[in-house]
């Protein structure tokens, strides 16, 4: 047939979640069931929002430290020159503009997708940055750079790559944040946090072999247990010895305060002038702030290190039910065009057999998701062009020929469980947002010609088309990424 490229025989697969991933895909995604997926995005979020906190709390001490009294503050704790806290809170604010980012788009596209998902929705941002003014643009344009550039998932490195470039990261980590358990040692006064800051680096250095030894033969899983220990001494040192540093220093200014008035804290304003209680509070400050240079990226690197690492872990952990689409509503069963106007988008139930022609195109051009399933259709309706996630399982299709995909331009299509149905179209609009392609329980048996040559265009930046398929078929379109169906007929 004209416009189509047979298909080889897949190779065999690896795991039973993981099935028919090609070579070039392997260690790049991770399927995890519901709860899993619950408890990542729990921590995932939590993480950021942290990391967004004590950054913005961070910038806002600096502020008032320059702003009180010229400054008398931050140089009578001995910290860093005031000519540079400028500079030092700009980078603050400039790191927590980017976990706040993080964390609203996370939860922006799970309210807009109505599930837990750590997939950003890239068209609203295109679309709405025609309408951004040029400013914007060009900060939107730095954010996304920054986000690539991070992101070593976006970079698509190979195995091999991603190990040696995490490991020269972890042995600059672990290099700074000694420097960082040796100042808390001569700084702080309380031995356990010097003792769990120390424990907790040495955990860091045997987990990374610990976890390349046991995951050796997932590489998915492996990178997923890297960027969460890498994410563990990141938080440790950038959050919680600062948090603690600072919970410890108040706590001994109130129980200095009670002991020295008889309990009574009202009155009690001698401890914050004694001497040990004053030499011990500098100290701390000294240890949660900058001092030198050196200290300045001590500190700052763990910030970066862990916006890399969700950055990846964004891209790289995917649901099971964001494989299939699973919405499904319940419609009155009649033939008139208005049910299919009132569905709004989901079309499903036995006896809607077409859609007429009188049917307005308009009031429906907002709806991004489309689903005709479990119906009498037998040709599909030209409405079904305009929407960007199309569902057809489960019709009385023959061919998809019967309209013209010259207007079609999806991010998800689904033609599954038409027994009947042999190929896909030979042509639509634009391939260059679907991510993903349900053709399980068809009798398809060979691809596109543009859907192979837009997979081989993505693999070129590592990116794939997510294709899922029947159990027992045995299909390769590589760069196409295959994942076997798990439910049955």
């Amino acid at each position: 047939m004209p416009g189509v490229t047979p298909i080889t025989a897949a190779a065999v697969a690896r795991s039973p979640v993981q099935a028919f991933i090609p070579d070039h895909i392997v260690g790049r995604r991770l399927v995890v069931s519901t709860n899993q997926f619950r408890a990542i995005w729990l921590a995932f979020v939590a993480i950021a929002l942290a990391n967004s906190l004590l950054a913005t709390t961070f910038a806002a001490v600096y502020y008032g430290g320059l702003a009180i009294r010229n400054g008398v503050l931050i140089e009578s704790a001995g910290l860093i020159d005031i000519r540079y806290i400028p500079f030092i809170i700009a980078v603050y604010l400039a790191t927590a503009a980017a976990f706040w980012g993080v964390v609203f788009r996370v939860l922006r596209a799970s309210v807009v997708h109505r599930r837990l998902t750590l997939r950003v929705n890239h068209d609203d941002v295109r679309s709405a940055s025609s309408s951004m003014s040029c400013g914007r643009r060009i900060l939107s344009s730095l954010s996304r750079w920054w986000s690539h550039l991070v992101g070593t998932f976006r970079l698509q490195l190979s195995q091999e790559a991603f190990e040696a470039l995490f490991l020269a990261r972890e042995l600059v980590e672990i290099a700074t944040q000694s420097y960082q358990a040796y100042n808390a040692s001569r700084l702080i006064t309380v031995p356990i946090i010097n003792d769990f800051y120390v424990g907790v680096i040495t955990l860091n250095c045997w987990c990374t072999p610990l976890i390349h030894w046991l995951t050796r033969r997932d590489a998915a899983l492996q990178r997923f247990w890297y960027l969460w220990a890498d994410i563990l001494l990141d938080f440790v040192s950038a959050i919680t010895i600062p948090v603690w540093v600072i919970v410890a220093s108040v706590l001994v200014v109130f129980r200095d305060s009670t002991s020295s008035v008889g309990g009574d804290v009202e009155y009690a304003f001698e401890a914050p002038y004694d001497d040990v209680v004053l030499i011990h509070q500098i100290r701390s400050v000294q240890q949660v702030f900058v001092v030198s240079w050196v200290d300045f990226v001590a500190k700052m690197l763990p910030f970066m290190s862990m916006l890399a690492c969700l950055l990846h872990i964004q891209g790289l952990v995917r649901r099971e039910e964001e494989l299939w689409i699973s919405r499904r509503e319940r419609t009155m069963s009649s033939k008139s065009a208005n049910t299919f106007m009132k569905t709004l988008g989901t079309v499903v139930r036995r006896r809607l057999s077409a859609a007429t022609a009188k049917v307005s195109i308009r009031p429906l051009q907002a709806k991004r998701s489309l689903y005709i399933e479990h119906s009498r259709f037998s040709s599909i309706p030209a409405i079904a062009m305009r929407s960007s996630r199309l569902s057809l399982v489960n019709n009385a299709f023959t061919s998809l020929d019967s309209i013209n995909w010259g207007e079609s331009r999806f991010q998800v299509l689904s033609v599954a469980r038409n027994a009947n149905v042999t190929n896909l179209p030979a042509s639509i609009r634009d391939a260059r947002d679907l991510e993903l392609l349900l053709i399980d329980y068809t009798a398809i048996a060979e691809l596109p010609r543009w859907l192979i040559e837009e997979g081989q265009q993505r693999a070129k930046s590592g990116v794939s088309i997510g294709c899922r398929l029947k159990p027992d078929s045995s299909l390769e379109g590589a760069p196409l990424d295959f994942i076997r169906h798990q439910r049955q007929p």
